[in-house]
């Protein structure tokens, strides 16, 4: 690839899109009445805004709605969706999956998602216990089958660890000038360290079906009890090793372990050091943002990697 100009950095790791578009509740209300007037009827009962990239509403007892804030591609590709259907239906755990996909009007820019409302929190709340990050690991498993050539390939593919250093070194050196809750600092060498271990393994040739955007807040939990998977957007062609580095974001290390050995076998003995370098960088993202639970969880998988110094020192 000499001479190949690279993209700019992915947002896996690098920071929040700039352009997020605002949804008021009269513009979901409008988008609803447009595309499901049987469920508009029902009114938002409830509104989350505990995302980056979407916000969700509650329509009535039984479904919701997730509304996109950033451009995100795919987005709700029709033959994802289309396949989503099929194979959820033979799933041992529960998937958001969309009942309806509307397409944009009225202003609004992106498709949305109405389903069925699962119960239960997610796992940036309720952090899922060991045995429940050994069920992860086995859903994961089942999510990552073989893809067709058609389906929509997930854009981070075409991003190279390499070429997201820049943006990585960029958070570390904002990180450096905060303290965590412990009052301890970021260790800069350390983190670009676990980097950079990273840089040198290029993506698996073996794509499957991945999730895409997994993240604490899209893994359901009742408790710690893993109860499945929200917010299929970008289900797409990819490396496997993706959905495994954004699940880790949600364990511990003892969880992330558990999890490694319920999905069986990696595809090569380089996906441990990329899934650390992927947890180091969505780690020091996390510590930047504005929702202070997930800054806390930030600053523990920061920790938990040998990431962190003791202030002053």
């Amino acid at each position: 690839m000499t001479g190949a100009k690279a993209p700019p950095p992915s947002r896996h790791p690098g920071e929040r899109e700039p352009s997020a578009q605002a949804v008021p509740t009269e513009l979901v209300t409008r988008l609803l009445a447009s595309s499901v007037p049987e469920l508009a009827s029902q009114g938002v009962t409830m509104r989350y805004e505990y995302a980056d990239d979407h916000v969700t509403v509650r329509l009535g007892e039984a479904h919701g709605a997730s509304f996109p804030t950033v451009n995100r591609s795919p987005s709700f590709d029709p033959i994802s969706m289309a396949y989503l259907r099929t194979a959820a239906q033979a799933w041992a755990f529960e998937a958001q999956v969309p009942l309806t996909v509307g397409e944009p009007e009225f202003g609004y820019r992106f498709r949305y998602s109405i389903f069925e409302w699962i119960p239960g929190s997610n796992a940036l709340r309720s952090p899922l216990t060991v045995e429940s990050a050994r069920r992860l690991g086995a859903a994961l498993a089942v999510v990552h089958q073989s893809a067709p050539i058609d389906a929509p390939e997930h854009p981070h593919v075409q991003v190279p660890l390499t070429w997201q250093s820049q943006a990585v070194y960029h958070l570390i050196g904002r990180v450096e000038a905060r303290l965590s809750p412990g009052g301890r600092a970021l260790d800069g060498h350390a983190a670009r360290e676990a980097w950079d271990a990273g840089l040198d393994f290029p993506h698996s040739r073996d794509q499957t079906w991945v999730h895409g955007a997994l993240d604490p807040r899209v893994i359901l939990s009742d408790g710690g009890r893993f109860v499945g998977l929200s917010h299929w957007r970008e289900l797409s062609r990819a490396d496997p090793a993706l959905d495994l580095t954004l699940a880790a974001t949600a364990l511990n290390s003892v969880g992330l372990t558990a999890m490694l050995d319920a999905y069986g076998p990696v595809a090569q003995p380089s996906t441990s050091l990329r899934i650390r370098a992927g947890v180091v960088a969505r780690a020091l993202n996390f510590v930047l943002a504005p929702n202070p639970a997930l800054a806390r969880l930030g600053w523990s998988r920061l920790s938990e990697h040998g990431c962190l110094e003791v202030a002053g020192q």
